[in-house]
């Protein structure tokens, strides 16, 4: 799990394959992302409003946050 500067945001890894971003306010899942592999690793990117995941496979993947 990450959590952004602010405080407001978080960002965490699942076992189902899954990384979610959360409003830590109200509790909502903002957005849900599925993988073909077991995500590892994840980072935040505040400069580029981005998340940073590894899996499994060894491979990274980008995903912009568009608010």
């Amino acid at each position: 799990m990450a959590i952004m500067t602010e405080g407001q945001r978080a960002i965490s890894a699942s076992e189902d394959r899954t990384v979610r971003l959360w409003d830590l306010e109200t509790g909502a899942e903002l957005s849900r992302f599925t993988f073909d592999h077991d995500p590892r690793p994840l980072a935040w990117s505040v400069e580029h409003n981005q998340i940073v995941v590894g899996d499994y496979r060894g491979r990274i993947h980008v995903i912009d946050v568009i608010e």
